[in-house]
């Protein structure tokens, strides 16, 4: 099953990303390319994702962004809160897929599902400022 996990990212080149097991099967390393156009262009940003501390493949593995980040749907500690995307989990939802959505969320924060309600503010109430401190955050920890 995770050897699957690993082709499907690896023959995908359209998405800014790589992953692999690190060390374990349970327990994977990612890496992600700031999307052309975003906040986040130009900066590398490191995952861990985390399979042994869920009950993957019926529950989201554990994803959380080591880079420090400026966004509104990863809290203070850097994870990413799967479940407020997938409220009903399912086995059929696949790594591709969740990467797939960290990228695109780093092209547009999803208001709705905010894990960061400052940050989520600030982008609401002033886009440009939550802009150029996006950009700052990247320059100073992802580049």
């Amino acid at each position: 099953m995770y050897l699957g996990l690993f082709d499907e990212i690896f023959n995908d080149d359209s998405m800014p990303c790589y992953a692999g097991p690190s060390g374990d099967l349970l327990h994977w390393a990612a890496v992600i390319e700031g999307p052309k156009g975003s906040v986040y262009e130009g900066g590398v940003f490191f995952l861990d994702i985390n399979f042994r501390l869920t009950n993957y493949p019926f529950g989201p593995p554990h994803v959380k962004f080591l880079t420090q980040i400026y966004h509104c749907n990863v809290d203070g500690d850097g994870l990413v809160n799967l479940e407020k995307f997938w409220p009903e989990w399912s086995p059929v939802i696949s790594l591709k897929q969740i990467l797939h959505l960290v990228c695109n969320l780093m092209k547009q924060c999803d208001l709705v599902n905010a894990t960061n309600i400052r940050i989520a503010q600030h982008y609401l109430n002033n886009k440009e400022s939550f802009e150029a401190k996006a950009r700052k955050w990247t320059k100073i920890y992802a580049t």
